[in-house]
């Protein structure tokens, strides 16, 4: 039975490249993780990872108020790396204006150089609700 699947296996990635389909020679990978509980102040620029080589990144950043009467608090990430041009950033911020929003998550595609650090900083305003938050910021290679 083992054999037949591996036949089966062989198989299917033969005609697979015989019809010009190229295999992934890598699985994607969390490479970076970072969770930040009960964040109720400004983060300073650290650093997420320090790639050895040039590779694409999937960026995901997931948080949750906690706690937050009024919901006018806000919270602003702000990713940065460079490419082969220049150094680059983004912003993820919680919905119009980055108030009110009790959760939210993104998503961002980057290209990074190796031995340049990919870092990250927070920013935060506590309004007049002084929210908390809990945020994991993850970063993928492809």
């Amino acid at each position: 039975m083992k054999k037949a699947v591996c036949l089966l296996g062989v198989l299917l990635v033969i005609s697979l490249v015989a019809v010009g389909v190229e295999t992934i020679p890598y699985a994607a990978m969390v490479v970076s993780k970072t969770v930040q509980t009960d964040l109720a102040s400004d983060v300073d620029l650290t650093t997420l990872l320090t790639p050895n080589n040039t590779h694409d990144y999937i960026v995901t950043l997931y948080a949750t108020a906690l706690s937050c009467p009024t919901g006018n608090s806000s919270l602003r990430v702000t990713l940065n790396w460079t490419d082969e041009i220049q150094p680059e950033s983004t912003v993820f911020t919680p919905g119009p204006g980055g108030t009110g929003v009790p959760s939210f998550s993104d998503i961002r595609y980057i290209h990074a150089i190796g031995g340049v650090p990919i870092q990250y900083s927070v920013v935060y305003n506590a309004g007049t609700s002084s929210c908390a938050y809990d945020m994991t910021l993850t970063l993928v290679k492809e």
